[in-house]
């Protein structure tokens, strides 16, 4: 995966040696705190972002968050470690009967590409 093309966001300078071979995944789950802990400690990821994702709003910001969710971006090395895997850690984390408090925390996958999607 390519570093991406916006100066402002730019990985920090430790980052920039980290490999670009990696895959995406995107899933929200509540507060992100939480979220980034459970699957950042997962073998094979090399890099957690917090963030927000599937709302309409061009640039969300904490204050004004509107219809986003908390979520966070996970980078993996797929050679350790397949998307299904993600989907599993997001699925034992998820529970039905859990409405959330606000729209921020709603639960979310984001596919990244057309087979993350299938």
């Amino acid at each position: 995966m390519a570093p991406p093309t916006d100066p402002a966001m730019q990985p920090p300078p430790m980052d920039r040696t980290a490999r670009t071979d990696l895959e995406a995944a995107v899933v929200a789950l509540g507060c992100f705190w939480g979220v980034e802990a459970a699957f950042g400690a997962l073998d094979g990821v090399v890099r957690t972002t917090v963030g927000y994702a599937g709302g309409q709003a061009s640039d969300p910001a904490y204050a004004t968050l509107g219809d986003h969710a908390e979520a966070v971006r996970i980078e993996y090395d797929p050679a350790r470690l397949r998307y299904t895997a993600l989907l599993d850690r997001f699925w034992s984390l998820f529970d039905p009967t859990l409405t959330p408090a606000k729209r921020r925390y709603q639960p979310l996958l984001v596919p990244q590409t057309a087979e993350q999607a299938d």
